[in-house]
């Protein structure tokens, strides 16, 4: 069979088929909960009444045996006495009709590749399938059709986070990922936990950590945006920038989710604030304990856990609990970038920033910044004898000329060509 593989709009949601619900089935709770839905085919040719794929009870049956120890749950939505079965005896394999959060996504697409391996084992010979998926994501919905091999099918539906989660990009609006959907992944690793399975555990805490990256990230550009608390801002990309180093350990690293646009753009921002000194502290650390069972650190009996790895869904690190401050370093390029020095009475100036900004109207256009060396038009010309006009009263050659302190930061902009504003082109940001 050659493979087809489509993809539509569906007006289907969790959201619509739980106002079908009645809430005093005693069913209601289960499907209500429910991470993925079975779904009966509305009609069948001349019979008009909800039809099941002649495949859904031993899927499910399966599906619920794999679900035992992972956070997601699947249920039927018919009430048993009403459920019948359409029965074609095609070689293709009718897998049922499901609904899914893009959240179980991976989930999913596990549970119906083991049935059909299973199916290939048993019947020993390859078996194409037909599938109809439905996945959500907030309000929308998109429908799936597919016929063909497993291998393709699967290769095809891990391709789909992708383009679910930078659909809200490629309209304009990228969306902050709400409090709700943190709390759905909080519970499934209490769930995860409980029952013992920290793989999915630990898989849910880089989802949390995908997600809180995407946040700080469109909150932070949003604020630069709005001309304010740059100093906010700063400390936010600083604080991306440890949770992608954090990650990274836990992590492949594609351009999935957009990691590694918001890693280069982190740094590209950084290079328009114009904080060129930090403290640094030089100390004295007494003792820490563990983030995961609270033990004193110690070299000779240790916890057994090891800073940077995972646990249950939570990464180890070490708490520290008695420190001595030795003394205050100033440094150019700190470990921690939250050390900006602020002086009573001084403000920085963000016109760099603020100016470029304007020409900026999503977080994810692309874009980037070389700082190159040019003279300060002040030394341009002033003669090599001449008084350097630093005013050391020294000549310039034996000064500033001598020193590199003549020369300033050029920043020279790259955008995407559609980007670029009128009054943007030929102008140059000197700091």
């Amino acid at each position: 069979m050659k493979d087809t593989f489509s993809i539509s709009e569906s007006s289907i949601t969790f959201d619509s088929l739980r106002k079908e619900l009645s809430r005093d089935k005693p069913y209601f709770q289960e499907l209500y909960n429910a991470d993925i839905l079975v779904l009966p085919y509305k009609s069948f040719k001349e019979y008009n009444s909800p039809v099941f794929s002649e495949e859904t009870e031993s899927f499910v049956y399966h599906a619920k045996n794999e679900l035992l120890n992972k956070p997601a749950n699947i249920e039927l939505f018919m009430q048993d006495d009403k459920y019948e079965e359409l029965e074609l005896h095609a070689d293709t394999v009718n897998i049922p009709l499901l609904i899914w959060d893009y959240l179980v996504h991976p989930i999913a697409i596990g549970l119906v590749v083991n049935y059909v391996t299973g199916l290939i084992k048993q019947r020993n010979q390859q078996v194409d399938i037909k599938l109809e998926s439905i996945i959500t994501k907030n309000e929308k919905s998109r429908k799936i059709s597919f016929s063909g091999s497993i291998n393709d099918w699967k290769e095809a539906m891990e391709s789909l986070p992708k383009d679910f989660w930078d659909d809200d990009i490629l309209n304009g609006n990228p969306r902050i990922i709400e409090d709700e959907e943190f709390k759905w992944l909080a519970d499934r690793k209490s769930e995860a936990v409980r029952s013992g399975d920290e793989t999915t555990a630990n898989e849910v805490w880089k989802i949390e950590q995908i997600s809180g990256i995407w946040n700080m990230y469109i909150n932070a550009f949003s604020t630069l945006k709005e001309k304010s608390n740059h100093q906010e801002v700063w400390n936010t990309l600083a604080q991306i920038e440890i949770k992608i180093g954090s990650l990274r350990k836990h992590y492949n690293f594609s351009n999935q989710y957009k990691l590694l646009f918001i890693e280069s753009t982190v740094r590209e921002f950084q290079k328009l604030f114009p904080y060129k000194f930090f403290t640094s502290r030089e100390s004295i650390i007494k003792e820490t304990r563990c983030s995961i069972c609270g033990q004193i650190r110690s070299l000779r009996n240790p916890c057994g856990h090891i800073k940077g790895e995972l646990y249950n869904g939570e990464m180890c690190y070490r708490e520290i609990t008695d420190i001595e401050l030795i003394a205050i370093a100033l440094v150019s390029n700190p470990v921690d970038k939250y050390a900006v020095i602020n002086i009573q009475g001084k403000e920085y100036n963000y016109k760099l920033l603020d100016t470029f900004i304007e020409n900026l109207t999503n977080p994810f256009d692309e874009w980037k910044v070389d700082i190159i060396k040019i003279k300060d038009p002040v030394y341009k010309k002033v003669g090599r004898n001449k008084p350097c006009p630093c005013g050391s009263g020294i000549k310039y050659k034996r000064c500033c000329m001598k020193s590199g302190n003549d020369m300033m930061d050029h920043f020279e902009f790259s955008l995407q060509k559609d980007m670029i504003k009128p009054d943007l082109i030929g102008k140059r940001f000197i700091l």
